[in-house]
């Protein structure tokens, strides 16, 4: 059976806790996703279509203020039903997303286990069978580029959204493998107070995130229904061996880390604004002592106004340090919301 969820931020929360139901969390914000096996793209557009607006049945662009409904289906679809009126340049018609959901040694994730395709205009859902195989239902006209896919199994292994290849034509999409990763057990506590707290630094690994005073740390509905363990910092390095599976290699990605709580925002408290947060790591690609860095983010459904969703864009220069063991945010550097860093080395 097939869920197609359209519609507002909640909805997607809705959708990363289909399993179990949806509970109340923080935001009310949810995790969406596409992908190919290729790993997050570094560019991309938007497609017509707001998911933070309404619900349609027809899986269109949604009007503002709607209400979220679900719409079942038996089977994966063999057609696409949609109205092809007036449809975005480059939609095509994609009956079903297929892949396998594998862990760090690549064996196939637990049977039942979530994995969602979304993008601006609609979420849909699949779940994997016994050696990890999912086919998520679409029958819809879509543009592929726009959309990712994510394997739901967050806190305790790692959210990523993989983008669907641009250049897909349908109607089928294979996306090959995607892997998720084990987060360290255990993190530094993060002090959340929808009031703000005190100025903090946390650690974990070779990740230091500095807080600053005043600060709302908001953090999503998984990390929220994980209660204080969904609140701890976890950084996880993600092996050399697997950078080309989460990033294109024409990014010249040095080093890069998973991070927990994953799509946090760091806000001021009512009336909400925006503030940057500052990173530091260790130099475990060993860059050259003094050399300037760029900072990348993977970008995020929630809010996708930062960066492109599913794309990996410079989000901040840093440098590093005189003596080669760490690497810091310029002054003035740094980042409103958490989802995964790479560092590479400034062209």
């Amino acid at each position: 059976m097939t869920f197609l969820l359209t519609g507002s931020r909640a909805a997607l929360g809705c959708l990363a806790l289909l399993a179990a139901g949806c509970g109340s969390g923080d935001n009310g914000g949810g995790s969406g996703g596409a992908s190919s096996s290729g790993g997050a793209s570094s560019g991309g557009g938007a497609q017509g279509g707001s998911s933070s607006g309404g619900a349609s049945t027809g899986g269109g662009s949604s009007a503002a203020g709607g209400s979220t409904t679900t719409q079942m289906d038996a089977g994966v679809p063999t057609a696409c039903t949609d109205d092809t009126t007036g449809l975005p340049a480059g939609a095509v018609c994609i009956l079903h997303i297929d892949g396998r959901a594998i862990d760090a040694q690549g064996k196939p994730l637990a049977a039942h286990t979530l994995v969602s395709a979304c993008g601006p205009a609609m979420c849909n859902p699949g779940y994997t069978d016994a050696v990890g195989h999912f086919a998520i239902g679409v029958g819809f006209h879509i543009v592929p580029g726009v959309y990712s896919a994510q394997v739901h199994v967050r806190p305790d292994q790692t959210g990523f959204y993989y983008a669907l290849p641009k250049a897909a034509t349908g109607p089928v999409i294979a996306l090959g493998d995607l892997r998720v990763l084990d987060m360290p057990a255990t993190g530094a506590p993060l002090t959340i107070d929808r009031k703000g707290t005190p100025a903090q630094s946390v650690t974990n690994g070779d990740v230091t995130l500095d807080v600053p005073a005043g600060t709302y740390v908001r953090v999503d509905v998984e990390a929220n229904l994980a209660g204080d363990h969904g609140k701890q910092l976890r950084a996880l390095r993600i092996p050399d061996a697997l950078l080309h599976e989460y990033a294109d290699p024409s990014l010249a990605v040095k080093v890069m880390y998973a991070l927990e709580p994953f799509e946090v925002s760091f806000e001021t408290p009512a009336p909400a604004k925006q503030v940057k947060v500052r990173l530091s790591f260790a130099n475990p690609a060993k860059i050259a002592s003094g050399a300037a860095v760029d900072l990348l983010a993977l970008g995020t459904y929630i809010y996708p106004d930062w960066i492109t969703p599913a794309a990996w864009a410079k989000v901040a220069s840093g440098h590093v340090s005189a003596d080669g063991s760490r690497i810091d945010m310029d002054s003035g550097e740094g980042v409103p919301y958490l989802t995964w860093i790479a560092i590479r080395p400034a062209p």
